[in-house]
Order: C-alpha cells, then structure tokens, then sequence
C-alpha cells in the first residue's frame, strides 16, 4: 500500500505549498511506474528461450620476443648530430636485415635542444632512434641483440604471445567450449 503524506511548507509570503507538494509526489510516482514497464514487460517475453554457457581456459606460451633498441647522442650542429644518428641506425638495420627470422620496426625518433642554464639559449641538440626487433626465434633474436648491443643500448626486452598462436588456440579452445 502506498501512502502519500502532505507537508505544508509556509513561504515568506505565507502561502502554503502542500498542493504543490502532492502533485510533485504524484508525477514522480508516475514517471517511476513508466520507466519500469520496459523492465515488466521484458520479464514476460523469456518463454521457449535456453540460456547456455560454457567456459575453457588455456595456458598458452609466449612465443614472441621483442626486444626495443636505441641510440642517443648529443651535437651543438644538429645536422652532424642527424647524421651520427642516421649513420649509427643504418649499420644496426643491415646487420639487423641478415637475420630472416627477425622482423624489424623503426620505433620513435625524436630531436630536442640542449639550453645553457643562464640565458636559455640553445647550446646544443639531443637526438634518440629506436629499432624494435621482434622473433619467435629466441636464439637468433639473442645473438643479434647481443651484436647490436655494441653500438646500440637496449631499452626493453618482452615476450608475448604471437598472434597466430593466439588464434590457434582461441579457435581450439571455442571449439572445445562447444564440444
């Protein structure tokens, strides 16, 4: 049972609001009633229906290496610092494109000043590349990174799952989820 109450509330002119009050309350009432028929009318319409679930779960192996490497280096004439740079991440990509099982990805580059601490005038410029190696061949992967580590510094080294092991295993297990 629903009970409404009146309150009277007195305004500084003296006028009561009670009726004010009790229509409020019954719009309220109303708009409530409306926005709940949807959910009334939805319970009514779960005739003849099934509702299945199933879940697997697989470990599955990182089977992909990748491994960020970078150069840095600092020159007052930013054109000889572009060609240290160029020149240093050139060499790493031909030893880099000997290697078949590795694939290769220029990361960010990225070039910005160098000011003096008293007049803030640019006293030099600072350059950084970065190479991305990325294999599901550990081995070949490792030495290559341990070659390149003698020009270039490494940033991170992760592993991941490679995206079409990803896929085997997700296709497998929706087939065993519905077996």
């Amino acid at each position: 049972m629903l009970r409404l109450q009146s309150y009277r509330l007195r305004t500084t002119s003296g006028v009561y609001m009670s009726r004010l009050i009790n229509t409020a309350a019954v719009i309220t009432l109303g708009v409530a009633t409306l926005a709940s028929l949807p959910a009334l009318a939805a319970e009514g319409l779960n005739y003849n229906q099934i509702s299945l679930r199933a879940e697997v779960s697989q470990e599955v192996a990182r089977d992909k290496m990748i491994v960020t490497l970078y150069t840095e280096s600092q020159n007052a004439d930013p054109a000889k610092l572009a060609a240290e740079i160029t020149n240093t991440m050139n060499k790493a990509l031909g030893e880099a494109r000997e290697v078949k099982a590795v694939t290769l990805r220029q990361g960010s580059r990225n070039s910005y000043p160098i000011y003096d601490s008293k007049n803030q005038k640019i006293t030099g410029w600072r350059e950084r590349a970065e190479l991305r190696l990325e294999s599901a061949d550990f081995p070949a992967l490792s030495k290559l990174t341990g070659e390149l580590l003698n020009t270039l510094k490494m940033e991170n080294m992760d592993f991941a799952i490679a995206d079409a092991t990803r896929k085997a295993s997700e296709d497998a297990l929706l087939k065993e989820a519905v077996a």
